[in-house]
């Protein structure tokens, strides 16, 4: 999932909500993220938050909904701003 190979995936088996996380061993300023879809597009995520740690609380640094428009294997990277 965090590999940078596109042949490998994670997908939600049952009911949502889903939480996905990453913890870095060092503090990291994001500023992007990027997204593939899978090779079944309407499996693909259609809503979600991307949050970040700030030391005490969970703060949104982005947030998408009706992300319908997805091809096969499609990887998108989606930019914010992070002040």
């Amino acid at each position: 999932m965090f590999d940078d190979d596109t042949s490998t995936d994670w997908q939600a088996e049952d009911s949502l909500p889903y939480s996905i996380s990453y913890e870095f061993t060092s503090e990291v300023k994001i500023n992007k993220y990027s997204i593939v879809s899978h090779n079944t597009p309407d499996k693909s995520p259609k809503d979600w938050e991307f949050q970040g740690w700030d030391g005490s609380s969970w703060v949104t640094l982005d947030s998408r909904t009706e992300e319908t428009n997805w091809s096969t294997n499609e990887k998108i990277t989606y930019d914010f701003d992070n002040n």
